[in-house]
This record gives C-alpha cells, sequence and structure tokens, in this order.
C-alpha cells in the first residue's frame, strides 16, 4: 500500500482508512460452531467436508441437488441444512451476527431476501419481544440499527436461499425449482 501512496500521490494514512471502511461493508465469514441453538454434531461433520465458515456453505449449497448431496454425505437432515443455510444466509448482512441471524430466524426472516423485504418497526417489535423472552443478547438495537440491516439486504445480490423453503406444517422439507 505504501508504494500505491507513493505513486499516486495519495497519504498512506488516508488510503489505510478508506481500506478499513471498504472491509467494513464485506461481513467476515461466521464459524459454523459459533451459530446457537445447531447440534455441534452437524458441524463436526461439515468439518469433515472442510466446511468450518458459513461462506463455505453458503457457496457450497447452489441448488435442491446440492441439498440432497450434502445430506446423503453427512447424514444430516435436508431441514437441519436449510436451517443453517438460511443462517449463513442472514450473516452475509452487515452487522447481523450469529446471535443476530438465530434470532431473525426464530421471528420468521430467514433469509436475505425476506429481510430486504421487512419493515424495520415491525422486526424490531419481534425482536424486543423475543429477547426479552429468550434472553439472546444484552445488544441494545434500535429501528435504525434495524433498518441498516433491511438496506443492506437490498443491496445484496438473490441467492438460492429465496428459493428453498421449509414447509413447517408438514415438517417436510419442500424444494423449489431453480432456475
Amino acid at each position: 500500500m505504501e508504494n500505491f501512496a507513493f505513486k499516486t500521490g495519495l497519504s498512506f494514512n488516508y488510503l489505510t482508512i478508506l481500506k478499513r471502511e471498504i472491509n467494513s461493508y464485506q461481513p467476515k465469514p461466521v464459524y459454523l460452531k459459533k451459530f446457537p441453538g445447531f447440534n455441534q454434531e452437524y458441524i463436526e461433520q461439515l468439518n469433515l467436508l472442510k466446511i468450518k465458515t458459513s461462506k463455505q456453505l453458503f457457496l457450497r449449497i447452489k441448488n435442491k441437488n446440492d441439498v440432497l448431496k450434502l445430506s446423503e454425505q453427512t447424514k444430516i437432515t435436508c431441514n437441519d441444512l436449510l436451517e443453517l443455510f438460511k443462517l449463513s444466509d442472514l450473516v452475509r448482512i452487515n452487522g447481523v451476527g450469529p446471535v443476530f441471524a438465530r434470532m431473525m430466524l426464530e421471528i420468521e426472516v430467514d433469509g436475505t431476501f425476506k429481510m430486504a423485504n421487512s419493515n424495520s418497526k415491525i422486526l424490531y417489535n419481534k425482536l424486543t419481544e423475543l429477547n426479552k423472552e429468550k434472553n439472546y443478547t444484552k445488544a441494545k438495537f434500535t429501528t435504525k440499527d434495524i433498518q441498516y440491516c433491511i438496506d443492506f439486504a437490498k443491496k445484496l445480490p438473490k441467492n438460492v436461499c429465496s428459493k428453498l423453503r421449509l414447509n413447517k406444517k408438514i415438517k417436510k422439507m419442500e424444494l423449489e425449482e431453480f432456475e
């Protein structure tokens, strides 16, 4: 970076701050073991396949056949893989960590697509109520924080998560056809 600063005439300190700012827009992958409420034996099965982070899982599942294949390889149910995939999708949103992703999933915001189409006040009320009930976090968040996440989710590319759905009523996996 020093060489670039010299060639461009930009100050090294300015470039350092600019780099930090740019990096802040790309959330770091979350280790799958950090997601609360998920079976750690399943995490170990995925580790054997070198799938340790949210990004690695997210990149591994592109269609329904990927889910089925990974389920066969790991003996993890498709429903559980979809849950972990949805958590991995949610942590792509800047400001959403593993605990907040779990909270979002519990209030039925099951991916970036749903987040992008949500109302910040409604989400705030649901999240606050859930946190009072289950005491997930001591962190204080506001409707502005939720709106920031919604706005960030709108900028993310559409993905397979919006096409994978879990039908809770009949307790079986439904996978839509992919484009």
